[in-house]
């Protein structure tokens, strides 16, 4: 054996005992971080709390699994489905919502960290499992909601895609299209999602040299979204949130009244009465009152085209609107509110500061919109694939804030946690991928 040979050899045992080293140090943080947040959730179990919303996912759980009234209701059937496997008992739903979330972001942790090399590994590993100790992720396990669910989901679908991203195979298309199908089905707001996902994965194939076999998923994301829509319209969820819209932005504005009336919608003084309530003021006077027979027929049928119509016949005032509660609904300041007082944060709030940011977040999504944008000028991921997630997450935050704010009235910071997480993880993804960027960089300058 030469002497270059040996050199090599001692090179591949070396840089082999190095990864064995990080794999290991990685399964001991993990095993760390899993019984950490097990310790100090599962005091909470007995206490999960139930609130408003839950008696009807329990309604919706008794439903015969196949039966139209399971799968399109007033509720999305994803959430009922744990329900009804758990028996609605609020312990063992509590404790599955915290082992899947548990599962959920440790796979999301493994999958990003192997898109880097060397040190960037474990502390993108550790990274994310520390993002998910706050409060704004780990509390939801507790509540019987779909947050928990769906934050878990999200978190899975994206670890999917980096595994997609690494290589293709149509096992993992299988995987992901499950992952996708089970997060549309959970909030509503998740098809349209994947509706803006299946867009931008044309755009990629047809402006940024994506090769086509993408195109399969767009077309799954599409159909996925097509079913999602299809079960909120026949459950009628789109009706109660529409009904605060309507009493909240549109009885109390004229403009938006003239074209409302426009519309077909009958303005009787029954209805302006409701100006300024919610969908369920004056005892569910929307639902109950005879005089508003009329306007519920027209509801039906022309409601939601004609919202969607008002809201692209002023596009101005459409996008600034959600702009104003950006950073609010961003930073989620008062989130703890909705947990059981059992629930203790795990993180100090320093540390949450840090992890999930609470001040400039305003500029902070600026700074990273922009970062996103430049990705995709100089094709950033012929470096690493995690950018192409990281533009993905960028990209849809300012959309799906725009589903929410205009989707309804009331617990908008709620419904926008989603877009909150979105914005945290795009912002931490970008500082460790320049990071690699910027160490490559000086390793090139160097070589040279």
């Amino acid at each position: 054996m030469t002497n270059l040979q040996q050199e090599r050899s001692k090179n591949h045992k070396k840089h082999g005992k190095a990864t064995a080293l990080i794999a290991i140090a990685m399964l001991l943080l993990f095993a760390l971080y899993a019984n950490l947040r097990w310790a100090n959730e599962a005091p909470a179990f007995e206490k999960a709390k139930r609130t408003a919303d839950t008696p009807a996912y329990v309604r919706v759980s008794g439903e015969a699994f196949l039966s139209k009234d399971f799968w399109a209701n007033a509720r999305p059937p994803m959430f009922p489905l744990v329900l009804k496997l758990f028996g609605a008992d609020k312990v063992i739903v509590s404790t599955f919502q915290a082992a899947f979330s548990i599962f959920a972001w440790g796979m999301l942790a493994l999958s990003l960290a192997y898109t880097f090399r060397g040190f960037l590994r474990p502390v993108a590993f550790g990274l994310i499992l520390a993002l998910s100790l706050d409060r704004h992720i780990a509390g939801w396990d507790v509540i019987m909601l779909t947050e928990s669910i769906s934050i878990s989901l999200l978190a899975l679908f994206l670890a999917t895609w980096l595994w997609l991203l690494g290589g293709w195979s149509w096992g993992k298309v299988a995987v992901l299209s499950l992952i996708a199908f089970l997060w549309a089905f959970t909030r509503d707001t998740n098809g349209w999602i994947l509706l803006m996902l299946a867009g931008l994965i044309v755009l990629s194939v047809l402006f940024f040299g994506a090769r086509r076999r993408y195109l399969s998923i767009s077309f799954v994301f599409a159909m996925l979204f097509v079913l999602s829509n299809l079960s909120a319209d026949r459950g009628n969820r789109w009706v109660f949130p529409f009904q605060n819209v309507l009493a909240q932005r549109i009885l109390s504005d004229p403009g938006a009244l003239s074209f409302f009336a426009d519309c077909g919608m009958p303005v009787t003084p029954e209805l302006l009465s409701l100006a300024g309530g919610y969908a369920s003021s004056n005892d569910r006077a929307f639902y109950t009152d005879p005089a508003l027979q009329s306007y519920r027929d027209w509801q039906k049928d022309s409601g939601k085209s004609c919202y969607m119509r008002w809201l692209l016949s002023r596009p101005t005032p459409s996008l600034r609107q959600p702009w104003q509660d950006l950073e609010w609904l961003l930073v989620f300041e008062d989130v703890s509110r909705f947990y059981p007082q059992r629930y203790e944060p795990m993180l100090p709030w320093y540390a949450e500061r840090i992890l999930y940011p609470q001040n400039g977040v305003l500029w902070l999504w600026v700074l990273t919109t922009i970062a996103a944008f430049v990705a995709i000028w100089k094709k950033a991921w012929r470096l690493n694939p995690a950018w192409v997630v990281f533009v993905g997450l960028c990209l849809l935050i300012y959309p799906h804030l725009f589903l929410v704010w205009h989707g309804d009235v009331p617990g908008t910071h709620r419904h926008a946690l989603t877009v909150s997480i979105q914005f945290v993880l795009s912002f931490w993804l970008l500082g460790i991928l320049v990071i690699e960027r910027t160490f490559v960089y000086i390793r090139t300058r160097y070589a040279s």
